[in-house]
């Protein structure tokens, strides 16, 4: 039997049991452009066939039919926010410069909540982090292709907020476009903060000196990194990744600092930083006596750091 027999009988089963499962009200109709988005997988089962269907590997090119079937059952179990409206398929691939929209999203504050966990993905976006009293979270995005993606869940007095801009720099159809965004958020500056930050802007400028940061672990692609952090928590726990040529640092002159990481790496990097060498890491001279310390994890490629203290006061403007 010829695989190409298979791999087409395969495509028009697979797209009548999507319709009878509709109508049976088993699945819905967003599972067409979920299966849409899979395309590429038919130029690659084709390919797979055309290699192996002449070779002593035949056996391999009944991959081709194995690689379809697998990509129907995807989008039928397929879970989660890129199937959520049918249009966004077809609009990916067109470029919207003129049609720029806006997207707000607000969380209320809960007096029950003690604790903020933030998930921020803001892919190749512009990002301004800024405090505010009035509410948990919220954010205004501005973006030309695809909206912003937001849940909210608590467990305990504990809130967990995980924001994904979905906008992507892409190849389209009808050229090479950049879809940029921008991103406002603003985070309730009353509860202690863990927030896991993803910034892949060529300049990402993190502003946190006027939130209660307590941890934050960052993973970055750009070419300059910014970070500020404020004395409004005892201690702050800091964990980098990722790829920055420059990474600027600035930090309470109050608090203690230690580094760890590669001690190659730091050692190139904190050459002149006037940081000396402990039994855990490079760390300030007031560390081991100051009860108010920053701890960094340097996991990242960094092509050269800078730090520049800040005063209290910078923090509360």
């Amino acid at each position: 039997m010829r695989v190409s027999s298979i791999r087409w009988g395969i495509i028009w089963i697979g797209i009548g049991l999507f319709f009878l499962a509709i109508n049976l009200e088993l699945l819905d109709t967003l599972v067409f452009p979920r299966l849409f988005s899979l395309w590429p997988i038919l130029l690659i089962a084709i390919g797979v066939e055309l290699i192996f269907r002449r070779t002593r590997l035949y056996f391999l090119a009944f991959l081709s039919p194995l690689l379809i079937a697998g990509a129907f059952i995807f989008a039928a179990y397929a879970q989660g926010d890129w199937g959520w409206n049918a249009d966004e398929f077809w609009r990916r691939w067109v470029w919207q410069a003129e049609g720029k929209k806006t997207n707000e999203v607000e969380i209320p504050s809960d007096s029950t909540v003690s604790m903020l966990e933030l998930d921020l993905r803001c892919g190749p976006s512009e990002m301004a982090l800024r405090p505010t009293s009035d509410c948990l979270f919220k954010a205004n995005t501005e973006y030309y292709r695809r909206s912003p993606w937001v849940e909210h869940t608590k467990t305990g007095d504990i809130a967990k907020i995980e924001y994904v801009n979905r906008e992507r720099t892409r190849l389209a159809i009808f050229g090479f476009n950049v879809a940029a965004s921008r991103n406002e958020i603003y985070i309730a500056d009353y509860l202690p903060i863990k927030a896991s930050v993803t910034a892949l802007e060529e300049e990402s400028n993190l502003d946190f000196s006027r939130l209660l940061l307590t941890a934050l672990d960052l993973d970055i692609r750009s070419d300059r990194t910014k970070i500020i952090i404020g004395d409004k928590t005892d201690s702050v726990s800091i964990v980098i990744s990722g790829k920055t040529d420059k990474l600027d640092l600035s930090l309470p002159s109050n608090y203690g600092l230690i580094i760890r990481g590669d001690s190659t790496m730091l050692e190139r990097l904190l050459v002149g930083s006037g940081l000396i060498t402990g039994a855990d890491g490079f760390q300030s001279s007031n560390h081991d006596q100051n009860p108010k310390n920053i701890n960094l994890q340097l996991d990242a490629d960094i092509g050269s750091i800078s730090f520049d203290s800040i005063s209290s006061s910078h923090a509360e403007q």
